[in-house]
């Protein structure tokens, strides 16, 4: 069975660290996301990221976890720098988005996935 996989919304209206920041949708593909952030209604910078999903929780309490229900999750500020990145200019941006679509996962050795530009 698929896993059943929740998308991000086009728009995010930001709470705690970045209330009042607006993300919104600028393009999207098989691997990564590009919002623009915007700031008390002016735009401030891109953001780019892979696509990262995690699992539904069902039970809180007991720590279950669904199996085939997942979302796609936005990064948090530790993971700049890690699988999410900012830029000012959408050419930065945009070069950033394609070489994510571009990194395959190759398994070396039956050992963890190394990254290789294709």
């Amino acid at each position: 069975m698929r896993p059943i996989i929740k998308k991000l919304p086009q728009m995010i209206e930001g709470v705690g660290e970045v209330k009042g920041f607006l993300f919104v949708l600028h393009r999207e593909n098989k691997k990564a996301y590009i919002y623009e952030v915007y700031v008390n209604d002016f735009f401030s910078h891109y953001e780019v990221f892979e696509k990262r999903t995690v699992s539904d929780c069902i039970d809180f309490k007991k720590r279950l976890y669904s199996e085939t229900n997942k979302h796609e999750i936005y990064p948090k500020a530790k993971d700049f720098g890690l699988w999410a990145w900012t830029f000012k200019m959408p050419a930065a941006a945009n070069s950033k988005f394609n070489k994510i679509n571009n990194v395959v996962s190759v398994k070396l050795n039956g050992k963890n996935p190394a990254y290789v530009v294709a």
